[in-house]
């Protein structure tokens, strides 16, 4: 009787449900069973976990106060995350050329690091600043001519320098570690180089080109003592520089991976394709657009995107998520950022966080060489969901 009873149960039982192939290139690349490894909330079960992220997400996207009213409280390293959560959004709802990057990405490494003061890294770089700017007494103010004295201070008196040795280490990319430790990665690096030289009237922008991040600027005089000096610094007395010493007004690009040399035009093309092994004479993935300026919002997205590749490779999908969520909220209308907050809910076992993100991908990409993988991921999210 019993072994009869064994049959028709195996019989008649739900199939069970296998996590759907991915095709490749599709995230998170986790050549497991799906299963949850939440190390940053520390949630004790599904439900719980599920509940607080819903939280997180709800108040971090704005959500009326009486929509997170009847949640309960969760712990205080959540509450943490949270709160950093929201100061981060406040900052990147700001116009672009309102966002300050390095307090933006303070903001990431927080999440990371909770005992950070996000403040006392914009004071680090202040003081950083100041002396440099005691260094500039008397350069002339060309740009040519002022890169130099902002290369010997960051990478020969301050002992800035890349990180080859472990390029996908996380702390690369966070801002506290960079200055703790004096190495990153090409765009922590180049945000700290760009921080220095504004803090002495030089602009400089980012220029995302592929696989590597460099900083442009213009050769023309740069503005003189009479312009106010960023964060109330004192001014630079700079010497007049003498009419023969004038240079053309054209584009000089610096590279902060490599101790701030400066390149023109093809030169970033050559350099590029020499490292990356592109065709000598034509980089298959260069273009004009590539090196044009981009603003703090496209210079976050590239440093949230570099941790967020970082963490799928090493399979953690909760600081995946974060990454992922974080990028979301510098461009919630990507249908590429939610598919990829979505796998890593589902990565989580989140299903129905998941699942808005991954039908909002289906619905806005029907033909992407994924499309049919999310689809299968739904499927198996309805099907679980309705045997809960």
């Amino acid at each position: 009787l019993f072994a009869c009873a064994g049959v028709a149960s195996r019989m008649f039982a739900p199939p069970a449900i296998l996590r759907p192939t991915r095709p490749h290139g599709t995230p998170p690349p986790f050549p497991r069973p799906r299963q949850c490894c939440l190390h940053m909330l520390q949630a004790p079960n599904k439900s719980n976990t599920e509940t607080k992220l819903t939280r997180i997400f709800v108040a971090a996207q704005g959500a009326a106060a009486d929509d997170t009213a009847q949640l309960p409280v969760f712990d205080n390293w959540s509450a943490h995350v949270l709160k950093t959560r929201e100061e981060f959004r406040d900052e990147i709802t700001k116009p672009d050329d309102a966002v300050c990057v390095v307090r933006a990405a303070a903001l990431v490494a927080k999440e990371q690091y909770p005992a950070l003061n996000v403040d006392h890294v914009i004071d680090e770089l202040d003081g950083l600043g100041c002396a440099l700017r005691a260094r500039m007494q008397g350069i002339p103010r060309y740009p040519l001519k002022m890169i130099p004295v902002v290369n010997d201070y960051m990478f020969n008196v301050l002992g800035f320098a890349a990180n080859t040795a472990d390029f996908d280490d996380p702390r690369n990319s966070f801002m506290n570690q960079v200055l703790e430790r004096r190495t990153g990665n090409t765009i922590t690096l180049a945000i700290v180089y760009m921080e220095l030289a504004k803090r002495i009237g030089l602009p400089m922008f980012g220029a995302a080109a592929p696989r590597h991040f460099l900083l442009r600027t213009r050769s023309r005089p740069v503005p003189d003592a009479a312009t106010p000096a960023p964060h109330g610094l004192p001014p630079v007395a700079a010497a007049s520089p003498a009419s023969s010493e004038a240079e053309s007004d054209s584009e000089i690009f610096v590279d902060a991976f490599n101790k701030g040399e400066v390149l023109y035009g093809w030169d970033v093309y050559r350099k590029l394709g020499a490292l990356y092994h592109w065709f000598p004479n034509d980089p298959p993935l260069m273009n004009s657009a590539h090196l044009a300026p981009i603003g703090a919002k496209a210079i976050l997205r590239r440093l949230l995107n570099n941790l967020k590749l970082i963490y799928f490779a090493r399979a953690d999908s909760s600081r995946a998520l974060a990454m992922c969520h974080d990028l979301v909220l510098l461009d919630p209308t990507c249908a590429e950022l939610r598919r990829d907050r979505g796998l890593s809910l589902y990565d989580l076992e989140m299903d129905s966080l998941a699942q808005p993100d991954l039908e909002m991908y289906v619905q806005s990409c029907p033909h992407a060489h994924d499309a049919a993988y999310v689809m299968e991921v739904l499927r198996s999210i309805r099907i679980d969901r309705r045997g809960t």
